[in-house]
């Protein structure tokens, strides 16, 4: 860890910052002759870094007092700064409870690391979001590598979630939730309902040409009548490399409507996906997934997409006849389908060249776009 690395926690209030800090103590947190510090590592590998100084840091606390309301976008480009304006954030910020209090730092392992510590404490219902203007070891779905250049915003929440919600009976739709609130975080902003960030099954961000902008990677786990989902969100803002970015996708935009739509800048971005996710959320909980399930589908890539079907062992998927419950047959090797929605899971529905309807899990099952390819692992 490089030396004169501080945390920075960021609150919109006294008695966020109190919250916040009373779950970082219960987090791991501890007091030092040097201040407060804040441990780096997840749980899961506490004896191994007891004595791991590099691993701590110190949190810098403040109260954000907001000024005058400014343009949103009046900002140097996020690869250009090192810093998050925490200022800019909360007058782009319009929730109750989600990015009340920021945990932010320069050059970190990963976001995922302090929301894993946050997990199944009040974390969420202060609402803290963990950022890193550059991770060392950020990761992707199946265990990829994200890669964190500067201009990409990265960050991570806890979501506490009662089983007995409408939500916790349908936990995979986490994911598709928290990758809407990323698309309409932009496109539900006046003026870049155009901008072409679309949904790609499971969990990644895309534009109509098939090219990356960002992913979203959700981890669940139960205890008693409650789940607890650690989100991680990586989304391209500045940096035109690896793949694109969504600044890039503006300029296009402007080149195509003749608009002089500003740059999005990193803040703007949390704090209106943040927001979009908070009206997502609610309207889930009174509404279930048929209200959120017209709005996804606006959005994705594959409705009635024709596909080849790859099937080897463990193949995560549910099979039924369209006309009713039969006995379920087994896969063949090598198939093709339709991609037809989503079903009341969350799972994707693909009807097969059978005339069966199969629930595809996201666990364990891949889509390649480009191969338009399903990988799926056979039940045996």
């Amino acid at each position: 860890m490089e030396s004169g690395q501080i945390i920075r926690l960021h609150a919109r209030s006294k008695i966020a910052l109190s919250l916040a800090k009373e779950a970082l103590v219960s987090a791991g947190g501890v007091s030092s002759s040097t201040g407060f510090l804040f441990p780096l590592h997840p749980r899961s590998v506490e004896r191994e870094h007891q004595k791991a100084k590099e691993l701590w840091l110190p949190v810098e606390e403040t109260v954000v007092e907001l000024a005058a309301p400014r343009h949103p976008h009046a900002d140097h480009s996020p690869q250009e700064k090192s810093s998050f304006n925490a200022s800019l954030y909360f007058q782009s910020l319009e929730s109750d409870f989600l990015g009340q209090a920021v945990l932010f730092a320069q050059r970190i392992p990963s976001t995922v690391h302090i929301v894993d510590r946050l997990a199944g404490l009040s974390a969420d219902s202060i609402g803290i979001v963990a950022v890193a203007a550059q991770q060392t070891s950020g990761k992707g779905r199946t265990g990829n590598v994200w890669e964190s250049p500067l201009g990409c915003a990265m960050f991570s929440f806890p979501l506490t979630i009662p089983l007995s919600s409408k939500l916790g009976q349908g936990l995979t739709f986490v994911q598709h939730l928290v990758a809407t609130a990323c698309v309409l975080g932009v496109r539900n902003t006046p003026g870049f309902e155009d901008v072409d960030l679309r949904i790609k099954w499971p969990n990644d961000i895309l534009t109509s040409d098939k090219i990356k902008v960002g992913g979203v990677l959700v981890t669940s786990s139960i205890f008693r009548d409650k789940a607890t989902c650690n989100v991680g969100i990586g989304v391209n803002i500045s940096n035109s490399e690896p793949t694109t970015c969504l600044n890039d996708l503006i300029c296009a935009t402007n080149e195509s409507r003749k608009t002089k739509l500003e740059p999005f800048t990193i803040e703007r971005f949390i704090a209106r996906t943040l927001t979009e996710l908070e009206r997502l959320l609610k309207s889930f909980a009174t509404l279930g997934a048929q209200a959120f399930l017209p709005t996804y589908l606006k959005y994705w890539l594959h409705m009635n997409q024709e596909v080849n079907i790859q099937l080897s062992e463990d193949a995560v998927t549910d099979s039924h006849a369209t006309t009713g419950p039969t006995e379920q047959t087994e896969p063949t090797e090598q198939t093709t389908g339709q991609i037809v929605g989503l079903d009341e899971h969350g799972f994707l529905q693909v009807k097969v060249a059978n005339g069966e309807q199969w629930s595809v899990q996201s666990d364990g099952n891949r889509f390649d776009m480009m191969a338009n390819l399903l990988r799926l692992r056979k039940i045996s």
